[in-house]
């Protein structure tokens, strides 16, 4: 016998019981065999689903993970570069108010006008220089 002919006269007894004639017995008994096999595959398949769908959610997750972290891996980097652009804009500021502090102290002393020329004349090089 095959695995549904053990399975037809197990069932036989308990159809009988509610009532179904004996000559559909054996026809009802297939329909439930059918019906409960298709609801073991069924379960089955979605056990299948759950587990895909959970290693899916697993892959997803670490891929959002990878994301994050170059994200923030690609800010820290744009943060330092910005950092080092800054000191390099303050140096050159420095360099320059050091000029324009050189130049104003040139002059003879005597007149105001010298220094000051001295002082419009170097921010007119910086000036065309683009350093400000």
């Amino acid at each position: 016998y095959s695995r549904g002919g053990q399975v037809i006269p197990f069932l036989i007894p308990y159809i009988a019981r509610i009532g179904v004639p004996q000559r559909l017995q054996r026809a009802v008994a297939w329909v439930v065999a059918l019906i409960i096999v298709a609801a073991l595959a069924a379960l089955c398949v979605w056990a299948f689903w759950r587990w895909v769908g959970h290693r899916e959610q697993r892959a997803v997750q670490a891929d959002r993970v990878d994301v994050t972290m170059e994200a923030a891996n690609r800010v820290i980097a744009a943060t330092e570069a910005a950092d080092v652009n800054q000191a390099a804009r303050d140096e050159v500021d420095a360099t320059n108010d050091k000029e324009l502090s050189h130049e104003a102290t040139k002059g003879d002393g005597s007149a105001v006008g010298v220094g000051t020329r001295s002082v419009l004349e170097r921010m007119r090089e910086q000036q065309a220089a683009g350093r400000r």
